[in-house]
């Protein structure tokens, strides 16, 4: 595949750990059974397992408070909350999730971290408290799904620098639900900005990938980012990206120019 291009469907492959696989730290803290995680995998492709910088208790925190001191993230909801979200770290310093409560025990919001040494994943979740729909588990916006892998790019990017990666990442976001509903694909209306009242339903989200060079410029990342996020829109039903703004438009977004 030809750096930048897009799949619009990730192969099944009867070999090595499965997307799921992959994820599963993202989905142990979300829990998919309460309510549809969207997540999002950055692979080095050309980083060996084996030769790869191992990762210190302290790299994943490190790498976090960068991006947050720099303006580059949070990217999407956990942005515009008021009130400052719970932090949590696994204890291998491998995990971190944060999270926002509508009162205590009940979680409307939560972002996750996870961290091996040749990937770097992202998840997260309203469990269902969709603005202006109440609280529907299975459905999911457009717009987080977007931030999402925006925010990916970001971590990805400062990852590679800490390392001295230049080769080809891999990005896939998919979307896991176990509530026993199908997945409901939400976005907003294209000129009013109101979420509509329907959305597409979907048995399962078929995962979604692209690949470019980390020694793109920052101008072409957002490119490649840009043809993937209308990727996205398409499946919602959108005619284009509803977060990632076009970088050759007359419109910007608030995601952060990157080195990489």
């Amino acid at each position: 595949m030809p750096h930048g291009e897009v799949s619009r469907r990730v192969p099944a492959s009867s070999e090595g750990p499965t997307l799921r696989d992959r994820l599963a730290r993202i989905l142990h803290v979300v829990d998919p059974t309460t309510a549809v995680c969207a997540c999002a995998t950055a692979e080095f492709l050309d980083l060996d397992a084996a030769a790869a910088p191992p990762i210190g208790r302290d790299d994943l925190l490190t790498m976090v408070a960068q991006a947050v001191s720099a303006g580059e993230a949070p990217i999407g909801p956990l942005r515009y909350r008021a009130e400052d979200p719970r932090i949590q770290v696994s204890e291998d310093g491998r995990t971190a999730w944060a999270v926002t409560e509508r009162e205590p025990g009940v979680p409307d919001l939560v972002g996750v971290l996870d961290m091996t040494p040749t990937q770097v994943k992202v998840g997260g979740s309203r469990y269902g408290w969709i603005p202006a729909a109440g609280c529907v588990p299975a459905h999911i916006l457009l717009p987080d799904f977007e931030a999402m892998v925006a925010e990916l790019r970001v971590y990805a990017a400062r990852r590679a620098l800490a390392i001295g990666y230049e080769g080809r990442v891999r990005i896939t976001a998919a979307a896991f639900c176990d509530t026993g509903e199908p997945i409901v694909l939400r976005r907003p209306d294209e000129t009013t900005g109101e979420l509509l009242p329907d959305g597409l339903v979907v048995q399962e989200f078929e995962p979604l990938e692209i690949v470019y060079s980390m020694g793109s410029t920052s101008a072409q990342v957002r490119r490649h980012v840009y043809a993937f996020a209308a990727q996205m829109a398409h499946r919602f039903g959108a005619s284009a990206p509803q977060f990632v703004a076009d970088p050759d438009g007359a419109y910007d977004d608030d995601t952060p120019e990157l080195l990489v």
